[in-house]
């Protein structure tokens, strides 16, 4: 049985689109192309990265690599929660955004789009 964990476009799934496609951009950022080759969706690191790799890693965590800086993460998609939580993940608030990490159900079990229920840590309030 195969379970997805995580899913890139969740809010623009490739319906009926068999000729999505999974590549690293110019500016280095991951990307899914439709089958016009428009980005749907993106990594959306800042800074552009002339080497770039992706590696999905045993955990189940999809990471994006800067070659050219000894390979450094510069992304990865365990801090881009689905409806899954795997070991290794961690569920926190993003230091420098605020954004808080939460787990989000899907609408329905063949619709990854965000669904209506989600789980993360509040504010702590001593």
């Amino acid at each position: 049985v195969m379970t997805v964990v995580w899913v890139a476009n969740r809010d623009k799934p490739l319906i009926n689109d068999s000729s999505g496609t999974l590549a690293i951009w110019e500016d280095g950022n991951l990307v899914v192309l439709d089958g016009q080759e428009q980005i749907i969706w993106s990594s959306n690191v800042s800074n552009p990265v002339a080497n770039s790799s992706a590696r999905l890693l045993d955990s189940g965590d999809l990471v994006l690599r800067d070659d050219s800086n000894g390979g450094r993460i510069i992304w990865e998609s365990f801090q881009h929660h689905s409806d899954s939580f795997l070991t290794g993940m961690r569920i926190s608030t993003d230091a420098n955004t605020g954004e808080k990490s939460l787990l989000t159900s899907w609408k329905s079990p063949s619709d990854p789009s965000i669904g209506s229920f989600s789980a993360g840590i509040g504010d702590l309030r001593l």
